[in-house]
């Protein structure tokens, strides 16, 4: 009897594996198939500054316009080498921040075709009288994403480079030279 009841018992669970599995295969091995497609397009739009400088009394003034197609964040960093120090004028540099990395901010969006407001730099040459030396600009672009947010960590450069010439009647001469890099 004992040998009865143990094929019983195996049996009725031979039996309800097999009807387990059943269902268990069919949700493994289900397929669907789609017929047809959707062409999807992602434009990322162009993302464009051009500087516009100009020095005049040992003052540069620095603008950036977004000639792009989508709103970009600004930044710019000027050198003038170690013999002359340049002097931020907040007052003068509306939307504009110097801050410790030496890059100076615009705080505003700049939509495109807009232009920034001036970026006031005074040029202190050091006790120089006469001579000559280069302002080196590098413009940088963001863009500013849909929900505001940004990231310099995908930016644009450009730099310009003017020549400062110091005459001994405090007359300047200056030369522009720039491009994308």
């Amino acid at each position: 009897m004992n040998k009865k009841m143990i094929f019983t018992v195996a049996a009725s669970l031979l039996v309800i594996g097999s009807i387990a599995v059943k269902p268990a295969m069919a949700y493994f091995t289900d397929t669907h198939t789609g017929k047809g497609s959707v062409a999807m397009t992602m434009e990322m739009g162009d993302m464009k500054i051009v500087p516009d400088e100009n020095v005049s009394v040992m003052t540069k003034k620095i603008t950036v316009k977004n000639t792009g197609d989508v709103p970009v964040m600004a930044r710019v960093k000027v050198f003038a080498g170690s013999t002359h120090d340049l002097i931020f004028s907040s007052e003068e540099s509306l939307n504009w921040s110097e801050n410790s990395d030496g890059y100076y901010y615009y705080n505003a969006k700049l939509e495109p075709t807009i232009h920034s407001s001036e970026l006031v730099l005074t040029i202190d040459p050091k006790n120089e009288t006469s001579g000559s030396f280069n302002v080196i600009v590098v413009e940088e672009a963001t863009r500013v994403q849909p929900d505001g947010s940004y990231d310099w960590n995908e930016k644009v450069e450009y730099t310009a480079e003017a020549e400062v010439v110091i005459n001994d009647d405090a007359e300047e001469e200056t030369t522009d030279e720039g491009g994308a890099n």
